[in-house]
C-alpha cells in the first residue's frame, strides 16, 4: 500500500515533468531556467560548428601558404599575412598544417595562391546557405568577400 505522502511525492514529481516538457515542447524552457536564476547556454547547431571549423582549418592553410610563399619568393604580402592570420583570430584558430607545394616560379606562386584563395572564398559563400546562425551567415559572407579582395589582389601582382 502506498502511503499518503508517497502519492503527494509522486503527484509533486509528476508535475515537475509535465511543467519541464511542457515548457520544452512550448520553447520556454530558457525562461523558466532563468526564472529559477540558471544561466542557459545555447546548444550550438552541429553543422554551424562544422562548417566555422571547416572555415578556420581552410584559413590555417591559406595563411600559412601565404606565409611561405613570402618566404620562398622574397614577396612583400605582409599586409595580406596579416589578414589572413586576422581572420583566422576572428574564426577561433586552428592548428597550423604543413604549407603546400612549392611553387617555383613567382608569378605562378601568386596566381596559384589567388586561386586557392578564390576556391576558399566560394566554398565560404556556399556556406552562407547552409548557416542556421545569423551571426555564422554574417561571419562567414564577410570572410567570404575579404578573401575573394586577397584573391584579387594577389593576381593583381601576379
Amino acid at each position: 500500500m502506498i502511503s499518503r505522502r508517497g502519492l503527494v511525492g509522486a503527484a509533486a514529481l509528476t508535475a515537475v515533468v509535465a511543467t519541464v516538457a511542457g515548457t520544452r515542447a512550448l520553447g520556454y524552457d530558457d525562461d523558466v531556467l532563468r526564472a529559477l536564476g540558471a544561466r542557459p547556454r545555447p546548444i550550438p547547431d552541429e553543422q554551424d560548428t562544422a562548417l566555422l571549423e571547416a572555415a578556420a582549418l581552410e584559413q590555417a592553410q591559406l595563411a600559412v601558404d601565404l606565409e611561405a610563399l613570402a618566404e620562398r619568393h622574397g614577396l612583400d604580402v605582409a599586409a595580406l599575412v596579416a589578414i589572413a592570420d586576422e581572420q583566422l583570430a576572428a574564426l577561433g584558430g586552428a592548428p597550423r598544417p604543413a604549407p603546400a607545394a612549392v611553387v617555383h616560379d613567382p608569378a605562378d606562386a601568386l596566381r596559384s595562391a589567388a586561386d586557392a584563395w578564390q576556391a576558399v572564398s566560394e566554398r565560404r559563400r556556399e556556406d552562407v546557405a547552409l548557416a542556421s546562425s545569423s551571426a555564422l551567415v554574417t561571419v562567414l559572407a564577410s570572410l567570404s568577400a575579404a578573401q575573394a579582395v586577397v584573391s584579387d589582389v594577389l593576381r593583381r601582382d601576379a
